[in-house]
């Protein structure tokens, strides 16, 4: 029986250091011979990271509610069976 072993890092726009997105539910990679037209869906939990004052904060969103991500970030897929 073969086992996915997988490995999603995040490097936000601008940044040199990778977070590692450990809160992922399901991953769909489509690979064509184009690599343009390669596609990688990702769904994340966000879970609480802490409450204060009676809100919630969530990892993957900031305090003004807007996502963490955003356009031009680089996420990088390794994925391999074992």
């Amino acid at each position: 029986m073969a086992i996915l072993l997988r490995k999603i890092l995040w490097y936000p726009k601008d940044k040199t250091t990778s977070t590692e997105l450990t809160d992922v539910q399901k991953i769909n990679i489509r690979q064509t011979a184009d690599s343009s037209a390669s596609t990688c869906d990702i769904t994340l939990t966000n879970p609480a990271e802490r409450l204060s004052g009676g809100n919630f904060f969530h990892k993957y969103v900031d305090t003004l509610g807007a996502t963490r991500f955003s356009e031009g970030d680089i996420i990088k897929v390794y994925a391999a069976y074992s």
